[in-house]
């Protein structure tokens, strides 16, 4: 029976160090994969937020001037540009991190783009009212999505850290 002990001093170790790896490796790996997607997130929320910034002053333009603001084109083109410019670096990011984001955030940002899509043989007034709208309701959804994958981390079976096991 002493042989049997010994075994199981030797294989004991070795099988709680090949548990402990199985079990570290996929912690992680999602560890890395939040590292690669945090700065994604950031910089096309960023941009959506500049976005937005610059819709919220082209709704006081147009609030004051009405429908003239479209008339002016010197004003109007150079929003559009400012605007278009950083569209321009939030969805070449997308591109750039395709394989890396989540599913539930590539298509909420996939459906903001379709309705977006949606204006482009609209008239300008009409235009900038779905680009506004589809800028203003899926930055709130692209920023919650994030919120939730970068802090949401679960660990053992479930329970995140601070958070006390139910019984």
């Amino acid at each position: 029976m002493d042989w049997v002990r010994d075994l199981l001093q030797v294989v004991g170790p070795l099988g709680g160090v090949w548990l402990g790896a199985i079990l570290g490796h996929g912690s992680q790996r999602t560890q890395k994969l939040l590292d690669l997607r945090r700065p994604a997130y950031g910089l096309i929320l960023a941009q959506l937020a500049k976005v937005e910034a610059r819709l919220n002053w082209i709704s006081e333009l147009i609030s004051e001037a009405g429908d003239g603001y479209f008339q002016d084109p010197q004003a109007h083109m150079s929003h559009d540009r400012y605007i278009g410019d950083e569209m321009q670096i939030a969805q070449q990011r997308f591109v750039d991190d395709y394989l890396i984001l989540s599913d539930q955030f590539v298509s909420r940002f996939e459906k903001m783009q379709a309705d977006i899509s949606s204006a482009e043989y609209e008239i300008p007034p009409i235009a900038h009212d779905i680009f506004e709208t589809a800028v203003r309701s899926a930055r709130p959804d692209l920023l919650a999505i994030a919120r939730r994958e970068v802090a949401g981390r679960s660990f053992w079976f479930g329970i995140r850290p601070g958070q006390r096991m139910k019984g």
